[in-house]
């Protein structure tokens, strides 16, 4: 039977008419489905799938220093909280506005690297806090006196007990006062000029320009909000408010504009249910076909292959490592990322010619076509666009009730090695970054996820009309755990990540095409990316 036709029911009334219109895959060659080889294909993606969530899981431990000591730097959420400070220094309403109720929102980054806990207490102490101010340079000095080389944090120390003290003295308070214990001052004046962790502010010494050199590194933006707020260097104030203004426009038009996403996303999924009840909405991929359950084998080189090829990356990062910034490594990274998508895509597509299939059949098992115009496939992408939004805001509900369950408090900050390009990154970087992000994930990540995995799974699960249903939320619910588990922001964020595959998994089965996907998908990276960009710059 034939997959598409142009708005008829198939010949045997059992199965919904296509939207859109397609070319026959019965014209062309179908390779014939093999149990044995799919069987094979499930087992190799389940455990390549856990081995990929494994090594986002260690790398993201080693790039968090694995549960122990750290200097680190400052989180995306730390530079825009000093971002979003810096547009109230004249305004105090402003400021108070945005700093109304800091102390909870980073009472969570004691719990980080040295970075992390200084930044806290240089907050604390600019939003006229010093008791919280001097408990989180007290927790940075615990820290840090478990790296294996404690001296290697002095720096940071030095200026920030240099903007405690501008705090104390603004209070009409003494250093030693804001101290913790000033009857240590001997020995603790002897660790500090060591260069070892030291609890009293008083016994650190006046920072020196290397210094600050080495803490702009760590600290980012909260320590150049700390510069003009508390050590008045007047001749960074200008740029210092401008980058806060852009930052708080910036998050004022990405809110607003997730506000009509998310009004968007809303009523194009209740549009969809209602319209499917009323049988209005017909299913883009027709019938389940069993050869299409080689699309599982396909899949499945795709997922080996790209495993092979990052940890091969991980291997010359390793050996290539020493001499080279973070954003230099990263960089390498992505471009190492973007040849493993080329060889792991030809290597997978190469293998339903080696089962004996063209690439016409190919092209349609996959849903790389659209014959509806230009205009349509837009409105799709952004239909496809808002439906992920809308089930992305149910996947971080779904994530913070674990993260309650479990007492993980992290998910409202999930990371990615994106965002350090974004921030520190040259204009190569940059580009490779929304190539990548923007052009080559969604391409790729649609044509094999929902383009491979979700037409198999849903043409081998379903029977007849229990196709759309039983096939069509199975293959839902397994595709998008799969493409979020294998994402480096961990496994606690992995519904989040899952309800965005599942809003593009629903315009899948809609128009029957990938393409709608992919313009939502690129939409989504994109203007994550740029949002990025301007906030952390």
């Amino acid at each position: 039977m034939a997959d598409s036709v142009k708005g008829m029911k198939s010949s045997s009334g059992r199965y919904p008419a296509v939207r859109m219109e397609t070319s026959d895959p019965d014209t062309g060659r179908w390779p014939a489905a093999r149990p044995g080889l799919t069987a094979l294909a499930v087992v190799l993606t389940l455990l390549v799938s856990v081995a990929m969530a494994v090594l986002a899981h260690l790398d993201r431990a080693a790039s968090e220093g694995d549960g122990g000591p750290a200097i680190g730097i400052v989180d995306p959420q730390a530079a825009m909280m000093a971002r979003l400070l810096s547009a109230g220094l004249d305004n105090r309403q402003i400021w108070d506005g945005i700093a109304r109720g800091l102390p909870e929102q980073t009472e969570v980054w004691l719990e980080g690297p040295v970075a992390m806990r200084l930044a806290r207490a240089i907050l604390m102490s600019l939003d006229d806090r010093p008791d919280l101010a001097v408990s989180a340079f007290a927790s940075a000095v615990e820290a840090s006196s478990k790296l294996t080389t404690p001296g290697d944090a002095a720096p940071l120390f030095r200026v920030t007990a240099a903007v405690l003290r501008a705090g104390a003295h603004e209070e009409n308070r003494g250093p030693r006062e804001i101290g913790t214990h000033p009857e240590e001052g001997t020995e603790s004046a002897e660790r500090a000029n060591a260069g070892l962790p030291a609890p009293v502010l008083a016994d650190w010494a006046d920072p020196s320009d290397d210094d600050f050199t080495v803490a702009a590194r760590h600290l980012g933006p909260v320590l150049d909000l700390a510069r003009v707020k508390a050590l008045h260097e007047g001749a960074l104030r200008p740029a210092l408010e401008r980058r806060g203004l852009i930052t708080l426009v910036g998050i004022a038009v990405f809110m607003g504009w997730g506000c009509v996403v998310i009004l968007g996303g809303f009523a194009a999924l209740l549009t969809l249910g209602i319209l499917a009840v009323l049988g209005k909405v017909r299913s883009g991929l027709g019938a389940p076909r069993q050869e299409s359950t080689v699309l599982l084998e396909v899949f499945a080189v795709y997922l080996g292959v790209t495993l092979a090829a990052l940890l091969l990356g991980v291997l010359a990062a390793f050996l290539t490592k020493s001499g080279e910034s973070d954003s230099t490594a990263l960089a390498f990274a992505f471009a190492a990322a973007l040849g493993g998508q080329v060889i792991s895509t030809v290597a997978a597509c190469g293998w339903w010619f080696v089962r004996g299939g063209s690439w016409r059949s190919l092209r349609d098992a996959l849903g790389l076509t659209w014959n509806s115009g230009v205009w349509r496939l837009l409105g799709c992408g952004a239909v496809s666009y808002a439906l992920g939004t809308i089930l992305l805001l149910g996947g971080f509900a779904v994530a913070r009730l674990i993260a309650w369950l479990i007492g993980d408090s992290g998910v409202g900050s999930p990371s990615h090695p994106a965002t350090e390009l974004a921030a520190h990154g040259g204009a190569g970087g940059l580009f490779l970054l929304f190539f990548v992000g923007a052009v080559m994930a969604p391409v790729v990540e649609e044509i094999f996820f929902r383009g491979a995995l979700y037409r198999g799974l849903r043409d081998r699960l379903g029977v007849g009309r229990a196709a759309v249903v039983c096939g069509a939320i199975g293959a839902t619910v397994v595709s998008s755990f799969l493409f979020a588990a294998i994402h480096p922001q961990g496994l606690i964020f992995a519904p989040v990540l899952a309800g965005i595959g599942a809003g593009y998994c629903i315009t899948r089965e809609w128009t029957g095409s990938v393409i709608p996907g992919m313009i939502g998908h690129a939409l989504n990276n994109g203007l994550i990316l740029l949002l990025s960009v301007v906030l952390l710059r």
